[in-house]
């Protein structure tokens, strides 16, 4: 005598994990082409608008918004938000080069934007991950700190800055892993 099968599971209703990655994507895409096609229909119109040339790096902008409005509004992932710290920050950066008030030719003044855009993505993702991840911080906090020590902040002297940086990250870093090894 044969048993009946039993009836099939029904379909999971979680989505895949690639779609989580398709919703980052499509956002900025759609916040870029946007403000793209605006740009050229305005332009089509007769409006005066101000060369492109001059204003690439609010698409970095816009791409950033749209990647930290994923992490608000959809995903709650924490690359999502420092991506969209790191495209805005840097787009700041190079909006200040592209807008000549520092010239390209003067690193100085805008290279460390890069390294500021980086350890500002770092910490916000290190503030919102669930994991808190050590690295996130170590990375967040030493781009900070050459940021800031590149474009000569000149008030502290550097010695100070760095050791009191250090001793801070460092003591960070030990709470971290008393923290996890309490199961916290």
């Amino acid at each position: 005598m044969s048993q009946p099968l039993p009836p099939a599971p029904p379909p999971s209703s979680t989505p895949p994990p690639r779609a989580a990655y398709w919703t980052r994507t499509a956002l900025v895409l759609a916040a870029v082409l946007l403000v793209a096609g605006g740009w050229v229909l305005l332009s089509a119109l007769g409006v005066r608008l101000p060369p492109l040339s001059r204003h690439w790096p609010l698409f970095l902008i816009v791409g950033g918004i749209a990647s930290i409005a994923d992490w608000a509004l959809v995903s709650k992932r924490a690359g999502a938000l420092g991506r969209g710290v790191f495209a805005i920050a840097l787009g700041v950066d190079l909006y200040l080069v592209t807008l000549r008030r520092i010239p390209w030719r003067h690193v100085r003044g805008w290279g460390p934007g890069i390294y500021l855009a980086v350890g500002l993505a770092c910490l916000a993702a290190y503030a919102v991950d669930a994991k808190r991840s050590p690295r996130l911080l170590v990375f967040g906090v030493l781009g900070v700190g050459l940021a800031i020590t590149f474009w000569g902040w000149g008030q502290v002297p550097l010695g100070i800055f760095w050791g009191g940086l250090l001793l801070l990250l460092g003591g960070a870093l030990v709470a971290a892993v008393v923290r996890r090894g309490r199961g916290a």
